[in-house]
């Protein structure tokens, strides 16, 4: 038996290969772009969140007297402690819509333009709520807020 080949016995499949390869493409694409959506939103929302834990993991670490105060206007939460006899001070502040932490000497006249930039922030504001308690509200270039509320102990 002698079959006469047609040009569509190779027009078919090449038209389905050439249809499964441009689907597999699509889908690829389509499922980039949601991970990359997600990846860059995940970011966003994270920002103010990650501030505050910042924040609140160094007021409880720290060894030393906690208080609020300003650094050149800005709110602040200053860390005071003794290392080798020697009075150190942390400043946690934000400036120019940054939230900065400076390590100094406290004897030192601090500028907080001195300040290493942690991560960026369009608010930062703390308040003390008594004595052993403070408020710490920040604000997201997205403007996303986070806040909470840290027990501090006096010494």
């Amino acid at each position: 038996m002698n079959r006469k080949n047609h040009m569509i016995d190779l027009l078919f499949p090449l038209a389905l290969l050439f249809v499964f390869a441009v689907s597999a493409i699509s889908v690829l694409l389509f499922a980039t772009n949601i991970y990359r959506d997600e990846v860059e939103d995940s970011v966003r929302i994270n920002s103010a969140r990650t501030t505050i834990a910042y924040v609140s993991e160094k007021v409880h670490q720290s060894e030393g007297k906690v208080t609020v105060g300003s650094l050149d206007d800005n709110d602040a939460i200053i860390i005071d402690r003794k290392i080798n006899d020697v009075d150190w001070r942390t400043y946690i502040y934000a400036c120019d819509g940054e939230l900065r932490e400076l390590f100094a000497a406290a004897d030192v006249e601090a500028s907080a333009d001195l300040g290493s930039r942690i991560t960026d922030v369009n608010t930062f504001n703390i308040s003390r709520i008594s004595s052993d308690l403070i408020k710490i509200t920040c604000t997201d270039h997205d403007d996303r807020q986070a806040q909470t509320f840290l027990a501090v102990k006096e010494q």
